[in-house]
């Protein structure tokens, strides 16, 4: 029995080893999109600790894909310089954010403008 859930579990291991390798060649491929300068501004962005409601950081995200399907929500994949999560320190980050499509009027939030983000141990929310 203890050898039919090692199996399992490497199998388990090597299907989300194969879902990595896809999402970081996904991530390499949008990165090498960016224009220098736009790589520049997202390094060189100022990081601010956010000490209220249970840490995080302010980081500067550039609105990289917008995808407004619904008339409700609007999904919009970002892209950061990561200071906060450990497994990708110090590298040009994406990250999925869904946001009300009225937000996306309001503040006329368009692909290319860059936004602060609040990111933490919960994922990533736009700071106005």
């Amino acid at each position: 029995n203890i050898g039919i859930g090692v199996v399992v579990c490497a199998i388990l291991g090597f299907i989300i080893y194969i879902i990595a390798k896809k999402e970081s060649a996904k991530n390499e491929e949008r990165v090498k999109t960016l224009t220098e300068e736009q790589k520049q501004t997202l390094i060189n962005a100022p990081v601010t600790p956010f000490s209220n409601y249970g840490g995080g950081v302010i980081v500067k995200a550039l609105l990289y894909e917008i995808n407004t399907k619904s008339q409700s929500k609007a999904k919009i994949v970002v892209l950061y310089y990561n200071t906060y999560y450990p497994n990708s320190l110090y590298k040009i980050q994406w990250m999925d954010i869904t946001i009300p499509a009225k937000t996306l009027e309001e503040h006329q939030l368009r692909q290319g403008d860059y936004v602060n983000m609040k990111i933490d141990q919960n994922g990533g929310k736009f700071v106005f």
